[in-house]
């Protein structure tokens, strides 16, 4: 389900989420917190306040940034511009990004899976300063990054 990964939908929704399973992208924790991502994240926030934009910023912003930091190193690297050049490229280079290291698969798929998959769990309210604290977001997959475990039943009894 697409939407409760944007900070807007999980203040909107707070404890009405605790016990849902679903997917995100990207979270500031374990191998994917690298000082680099961090200092994005921390600029990000600091503009997006400002902007009106999502202010967590976890879920699109740092892929977004990471798609431009690719592109650049393809276009340095190829010294082109040319689709093609770039498309024979990318499968053949790993690009160090915000991300991590990028690389992809001939048919342009990536090579390592990013999707992770977490559980709301213990959302009190509608304050944006619980969702900054990985424990109303538990991670479930992958194991590497696992930080709790699946709460039975998936919805929560609510006090």
């Amino acid at each position: 389900m697409v939407g409760l990964q944007t900070t807007s939908i999980k203040l909107l929704l707070g404890p009405l989420m605790s016990g849902v399973v679903n997917f995100d992208s990207w979270l500031p924790t374990g191998s994917f917190a690298t000082p680099e991502a961090m200092d994005f994240l921390k600029r990000y926030q600091t503009k997006a306040a400002g902007a009106g934009v999502d202010v967590l910023g976890y879920y699109l912003p740092p892929f977004a940034y990471a798609d431009m930091q690719v592109l650049q190193a393809a276009v340095e690297g190829t010294n082109s511009l040319d689709q093609e050049k770039l498309a024979e490229y990318l499968p053949s280079h790993t690009f160090h990004t915000v991300v991590g290291g990028v690389t992809f698969r001939p048919d342009g798929e990536w090579t390592e899976r990013r999707i992770i998959e977490v559980q709301f769990q213990n959302v009190k309210s509608n304050d944006l300063a619980q969702f900054k604290d990985l424990k109303t977001e538990v991670i479930l997959y992958p194991p590497p990054l696992n930080n709790g475990d699946i709460v039975y039943p998936y919805l929560q009894v609510r006090e």
